[in-house]
């Protein structure tokens, strides 16, 4: 495999993917992730693979009709798309000519894994909307979520750098050093992942990290004003965090097609569930799954350090061996947030996921507040001891 990956770097080095040199395209072909092949296309068409079905993800296109899909503000499925299966490219949804209204998924997600396969002819233009809301008379006005642009290479909108293939559309440009390079050939299948957990969104193209962005930031706003969402009216639901639709967008370029369009709701940051150095990896194997881990128990034979909190997900136990599903109250009080305790402990603490202590004070028996200065909004652990055992519960904390 040395010596196949070394010949792929020759062949396959240019100028724009000098960071990446040999280490990084031997790391692309020993998880069967490059660049220019076609590894994609060997993907079980439109089903879940068995992994994918134990982490719980939906599947929004069975490549036979469009039941979880709609035309935007009707129940029915616009004229504008249809299923097609041949033996070039397989069952997919293609759109056709005809009203040009986008499809939307009848399901909404706020938090989510997102996978889906897309081709797009030279001369194409299309984009996968996310968090999207049925809320303007028609759907190119007052866009409620943000937009991965497909784009074909040959499209004149694709020669903005922030209109580019991958891009979070006239925010976020994919980097100098993958632009134009990521994709495969035009004709031929490429891969968006899309995970997002709240304000935090990042793109994947063909297993590449291709950006990530915070919604809310300063550069985040800094980008939005310079947008043209910025002057449409939509009262700022497209920085908003809510649930919503991916809609599959129509320009009237016709001969667009998507595919294997997979999607899991996330109750947990893929930081704490996944990703426990809290960064995105630059690559992501075609096989990887946001999914839970088995979880355990300290009594167990194959204990593993995981183990069960409330919502019956499974974190990392970094800081402590054991985790209960601790009644805790959590309220905002002006500048404060009270954490109210259903019996009396002999230490209480407060952690971010990245084991830094937050400095917390007891307010009577069973109380505790902290300064809302010292939070951003995000996971913690509160820690508590009754004689030599330590419990934990996983705090969201949530600012306006």
């Amino acid at each position: 495999m040395d010596k196949e990956s070394d010949i792929i770097c020759k062949k396959r080095e240019t100028k724009e993917m000098k960071k990446f040199k040999c280490i990084g395209l031997k790391a692309l072909v020993l998880m069967g992730v490059i660049f220019t092949g076609t590894v994609y296309s060997q993907i079980s068409e439109n089903k879940l693979s068995l992994q994918e079905e134990k982490a719980g993800y939906d599947l929004l296109f069975n490549g036979t009709d469009l039941n979880n899909w709609h035309a935007y503000r009707t129940n029915a499925v616009t004229n504008a798309w249809t299923v097609k299966s041949d033996g070039k490219l397989g069952a997919r949804i293609e759109n056709q000519s005809g009203d040009k209204l986008p499809i939307l998924t009848n399901k909404k997600y706020q938090n989510f894994d997102l996978k889906i396969n897309w081709q797009c002819p030279e001369n194409g233009n299309s984009g996968i909307f996310i968090r999207y809301l049925e809320v303007a008379a028609t759907a190119n006005n007052k866009r409620s979520g943000p937009e991965a642009q497909v784009v074909g290479p040959k499209h004149s909108d694709g020669q903005n750098q922030n209109h580019t293939p991958g891009a979070a559309y006239d925010m976020f440009p994919v980097p100098d050093s993958l632009r134009h390079q990521w994709t495969n050939v035009s004709g031929t299948w490429n891969e968006f992942r899309i995970i997002a957990y709240d304000s935090n969104i990042v793109h994947y193209g063909n297993g590449i990290k291709l950006l990530e962005y915070k919604i809310g930031t300063p550069e985040y706003m800094v980008a939005y004003n310079k947008s043209k969402y910025a002057g449409d009216g939509n009262n700022g639901m497209y920085y908003d965090l809510h649930e919503g639709s991916f809609l599959l967008q129509h320009h009237g370029e016709i001969g667009i097609t998507y595919r294997n369009i997979k999607a899991k709701k996330l109750s947990v940051h893929p930081f704490l569930q996944e990703f426990p150095k809290g960064k995105w990896p630059d690559i992501l194997a075609q096989s990887y799954v946001l999914g839970k881990r088995g979880c355990t128990v300290a009594s167990s034979p194959n204990y593993d350090s995981t183990a069960e909190v409330g919502d019956g997900s499974c974190v990392s136990s970094v800081y402590q061996k054991e985790m209960v599903n601790l009644k805790v109250g959590l309220e905002k009080r002006g500048g404060q947030f009270l954490i109210k305790l259903p019996m009396k402990y002999s230490k209480v603490n407060l952690y971010k996921i990245n084991g830094s202590k937050i400095e917390i004070q007891k307010m009577g028996r069973l109380n505790y507040v902290v300064n809302e200065e010292q939070i951003t909004s995000g996971l913690y652990f509160l820690t508590v001891r009754v004689g030599r055992q330590r419990f934990s519960k996983l705090l969201v904390f949530r600012k306006n």
